[in-house]
């Protein structure tokens, strides 16, 4: 199982892999036949970057470096883990994936797996 900051890590190794592959297929003269093909995926991707997902993940990475937000964290907060009695008082359940981290990977987490793009958009930049 992936801890946060292997699939972090993951991640942004692909995501930088992928770039370097595109601009080096873009810039090799054989692929004059794919330019546009090449160019729209470019284009593409460089939609992706821009979502909301990477660029928390993003934000996430320069907040956990600096260590001023570390924590015990949950290591797997999302919905299906949390559970509200009728008087509105929370239990966090399934700890076993629990470290001590940055707090931004368990709001990330939780926000990216447990709400909609819409609330994302809405609520992001005052939640980082």
């Amino acid at each position: 199982m992936y801890s946060n900051g292997m699939l972090l890590q993951e991640i942004s190794d692909c995501i930088e892999s992928f770039e370097l592959l595109l601009n080096f297929a873009l810039s090799t003269p054989h692929t004059n036949l794919f330019e546009d093909e090449l160019k729209e995926i470019r284009a593409q991707f460089h939609k992706l970057k821009r979502c909301d997902a990477h660029l928390l993940l993003n934000d996430l990475r320069r907040a956990s470096a600096t260590g001023k937000l570390t924590t015990i964290i949950h290591g797997e907060l999302w919905d299906r883990n949390l559970m509200f009695n009728d008087q509105g008082q929370l239990k966090v359940l399934d700890w076993k994936n629990a470290k001590v981290a940055s707090a931004t990977l368990d709001l990330a987490c939780l926000m990216l797996s447990s709400t909609s793009v819409e609330v994302r958009s809405d609520a992001t930049h005052d939640l980082l």
